[in-house]
């Protein structure tokens, strides 16, 4: 009991994707962006007119210099507004970066927004979680 074993498949993989049935989708991305105290960067972009996640959980992990951190955002939107809870935050020595989502435009966005005393190269490392 309490165990499900899928018999099909019905998606496709493609290099960093993985989709299951029309309504969840995994997705993994990373990069580099430069920290500015206070000033957010993009790291996550969907357009709500082709991609309409109701739901999105984020896992992300950040590096910089000798800073590390990882933790959970919560996204939900409605193709006007995003709204979001950070939770699961861990941090050594120091907390790198807020995160939080918008809507702009046409699209859905995930951003960091590095904490006070917080500045350079920054890399990332996200797994993004979706419900249709």
């Amino acid at each position: 009991t309490g165990i499900v074993t899928a018999t099909t498949f019905s998606g496709a993989i493609v290099t960093d994707d993985l989709t299951v049935g029309s309504s969840v989708g995994i997705g993994t991305s990373g990069g580099v962006f430069t920290a500015v105290p206070g000033a957010p960067a993009d790291l996550d972009v969907f357009a709500v007119a082709t991609d309409d996640f109701k739901t999105i959980e984020y896992t992300v992990h950040f590096t910089l210099g000798n800073n590390i951190q990882a933790q959970k955002v919560l996204v939900m939107q409605n193709g006007s507004n995003a709204y979001y809870t950070e939770y699961a935050i861990m941090s050594n020595p120091n907390k790198i970066a807020s995160l939080g989502a918008i809507v702009s435009g046409s699209n859905c966005k995930l951003q960091a927004t590095p904490e006070s005393g917080i500045s350079g190269v920054t890399t990332f490392r996200l797994v993004r979680q979706t419900i249709l």
